[in-house]
């Protein structure tokens, strides 16, 4: 950072900001270089520039310029014609047209000063073409969009009507019931809504964990009103926001713990586990990729500590198979 500040040429913004404090502030030209990390003598060039000049510009170097004004107006009919061309591309057409070299630098430069930015290129590209931009135009002036010959048999002035918004609820086998409103819903409507789901026949809601009683939203402000959450506490359903930073791994857990009596050894054993709780890697999944009787170990890289909790342990093949 101080490299920057010493090694580099001051922005004007900054050399009016040092004038400012000389001439109003009335501070010296010493204290003005320590301010700005500047010299007593760089201090004093800025204050005779603005005292001579009455402003402060730096001077412009007297560089020779190589191309003129016809080359940069060959490079802007050029990207007239093509303005999807790469730069690369405009270099080498310049260099069959004129016979002389011209850097990338020095095409975007021309064509920069000339007014052709990145998104006066685009917009040209868009409308290059007339017929393109006027053909759906011209189709149906052409042909038209109805039938000809045939009489109209409704016809009537589209009138926009009031919005309506749905609030649907969905389960794990599709939409379960659904609500509407004119316009959106505001707290009122969204409680009500959600009221009459939870107290319906058709909605099945019943208290945790029974069936629908856990609710995803997402984090809309309306979901995450005070009320709303509490009635959906005070009727037994769980809820969880999507966009929230809480942690399913315990509900998750919980809901493993309540399932620890199903029967899942026919789950276990089609994905290479044992009852036991031990890895077969020759099992129906190994058997369908490759031959097992060629592998003598496994590498496996998953969560020791999840491992632990679900209480499976990693053996060798040989171990297995004895």
């Amino acid at each position: 950072m101080e490299e920057a500040v010493t090694r580099q040429h001051a922005h004007p913004n900054t050399v009016f900001h040092c004038l400012y404090g000389f001439y109003f502030l009335g501070h010296s030209r010493k204290e003005l270089a320590r301010i700005y990390k500047k010299t007593v003598k760089t201090i004093g060039n800025w204050i005779n520039v603005y005292e001579r000049t009455g402003t402060y510009q730096r001077a412009d170097s007297k560089v020779l310029r190589r191309f003129t004004a016809a080359h940069q107006q060959w490079l802007c009919d050029y990207y007239a014609e093509h303005p999807l061309a790469y730069l690369d591309e405009a270099q080498d057409a310049f260099l069959r047209a004129h016979a002389m070299t011209i850097s990338i630098s020095s095409v975007w430069r021309l064509i920069h000063d000339a007014g052709l930015t990145r998104k006066v290129l685009e917009r040209r590209a868009m409308h290059i073409k007339e017929l393109d931009v006027f053909r759906f135009v011209e189709e149906l002036a052409q042909r038209g969009y109805s039938l000809k010959g045939q009489t109209i048999a409704i016809r009537g002035d589209f009138q926009r009507k009031p919005r309506v918004s749905v609030l649907a609820f969905m389960g794990v086998a599709g939409i379960i019931d659904y609500y509407d409103t004119q316009g959106t819903f505001d707290r009122v409507d969204y409680f009500r809504c959600c009221q009459d789901f939870a107290y319906s026949t058709r909605g099945n809601v019943r208290r945790y964990p029974g069936s629908n009683s856990v609710w995803i939203l997402d984090g809309a402000s309306i979901h995450r009103d005070s009320e709303i959450i509490h009635f959906l506490r005070s009727v037994g359903i769980r809820h969880y926001v999507k966009s929230s930073s809480n942690n399913l791994l315990p509900f998750v857990a919980e809901t493993f713990g309540r399932s620890e009596n199903f029967s899942m050894s026919k789950v276990f054993e089609h994905c290479g586990w044992s009852m036991q709780g031990h890895f077969d890697p020759c099992g129906q999944l190994e058997m369908d990729s490759r031959n097992a009787a060629g592998v003598s170990t496994i590498q496996a890289h998953t969560n020791e500590e999840g491992e632990q909790q679900l209480g499976f342990v990693l053996r060798e093949v040989g171990e297995t198979q004895s």
